[in-house]
């Protein structure tokens, strides 16, 4: 084969690897048309979803100036999109006393930190309205921390909801409050109007039983005295209760119990109403029998009241004297006195245990449990 037919055979190789090539790159260059259509498809539908949010969107550099925003930014404060690029977002809606505040969230932000917060901004016409800013790191393709990419919901109609039951609830609880003092005030009358209608009778056994009527009221008076005077209208300490319920007590015997000493080992303990209630007609029973009974004959002596929490969610009182004791066989349940018959009853409407000891005097212990009030 001579040189001229070797160099046309040479040629015709050259030529069909030149076409072989442009035919990858026409495939090369049809697959990335393909691939640029649908990466601009892609993010058409990616647009199209972030326009459509309910939440707008937010996206700002390190220096807080506003790389892009969608239409619900626009719709929330008043801003076009095309306004808003390119600036500062705090100067636009954030009130320059919350300025500080965001530099430091942007610090954070640089250290890769997210945070959910609740603020007020300000519109393009200046008014405010509340929004639920939920914040985190706008990365880069090489996961560097670029910016901010802030999630915003507008939650001004939710703080309306919130101010308005607020509101509410802060009127229901001076309607309380007020309930509580003209109930206790009502029951004072009363207590009033039996001692002026025991002053017409001489004979003591009367006498006797409105002054424990007197009592009564008196330790349901303090109830809503305390749920008048505490922020709490739902609980009462009872410990405060217990305290002032037996001073109460000692005044309304007076003279009779000179030489009854008081003694005290009572703990702060907080009770449900529905609890407070059965719990301080115990106590006012069980010392007013002990003022009444213990110390008949004149006698000095010593009246403890204990009150402590117990194990666990429990409750523990005592009322213990040193007085005359208990006769033997003494059983709450078949007492002729109405008081510690109402003590039993009361110790079972608490679900509780009562426990008596008769010998050097008289004790009284009742346990029982705390319950909770989920409702509350």
């Amino acid at each position: 084969m001579d040189d001229r037919e070797k160099s046309k055979e040479e040629l015709s190789w050259e030529l069909t690897a030149l076409k072989v090539r442009l035919a990858k790159l026409d495939f090369i260059e049809a697959e990335r048309g393909a691939a640029e259509e649908e990466l601009r498809r892609s993010e058409e539908r990616f647009r199209m979803a972030v326009e459509c949010l309910d939440e707008g969107l937010l996206i700002t550099d390190l220096d807080d100036v506003v790389l892009y925003v969608n239409s619900r930014i626009s719709e929330m404060t008043g801003y076009a999109q095309d306004e808003m690029i390119g600036r500062p977002a705090y100067e636009l809606i954030l009130p320059s006393d919350q300025w500080p505040d965001l530099r430091q969230r942007n610090q954070q932000r640089s250290e890769g930190r997210s945070d959910c917060s609740e603020m007020q901004v300000v519109r393009k016409d200046g008014s405010r309205f509340w929004i639920e800013s939920n914040a985190m790191p706008y990365l880069d393709g090489a996961g560097e921390v670029i910016g901010t990419l802030g999630a915003i919901t507008d939650i001004t109609q939710r703080k309306e909801v919130e101010r308005q039951l607020q509101q509410s609830l802060e009127d229901k609880e001076v309607l309380l409050k007020e309930i509580h003092h003209r109930v206790k005030n009502n029951l004072q009358v009363i207590s009033s109007l039996l001692d002026l209608q025991a002053q017409h009778f001489s004979d003591d056994r009367i006498r006797a039983a409105f002054t424990d009527s007197q009592n009564r009221i008196r330790s349901m008076a303090l109830i809503h005295e305390l749920l008048y005077r505490s922020t709490d209208l739902a609980q009462i300490d009872m410990g405060e209760y217990i305290q002032d319920l037996a001073m109460s007590l000692f005044s309304s015997y007076g003279d009779e119990i000179s030489d009854v000493a008081l003694q005290t080992d009572i703990t702060s303990v907080v009770l449900d109403v529905d609890q407070a209630m059965p719990c301080g007609f115990i106590v006012n029973e069980l010392v007013s029998n002990a003022l009444k009974y213990a110390f008949a004959d004149g006698r000095k002596g010593v009246l403890f009241i204990g009150l402590s929490g117990g194990s666990g969610d429990s409750v523990e009182m005592v009322v213990r004297d040193n007085g005359v004791g208990l006769p033997p066989g003494f059983d709450c349940q078949q007492s002729t006195s109405l008081g510690l018959r109402l003590v039993h009853t009361l110790v079972e409407q608490l679900r509780g245990k009562l426990q008596v000891v008769g010998d050097g005097g008289a004790e009284f212990k009742v346990c029982f449990a705390i319950t909770k009030n989920e409702s509350k």
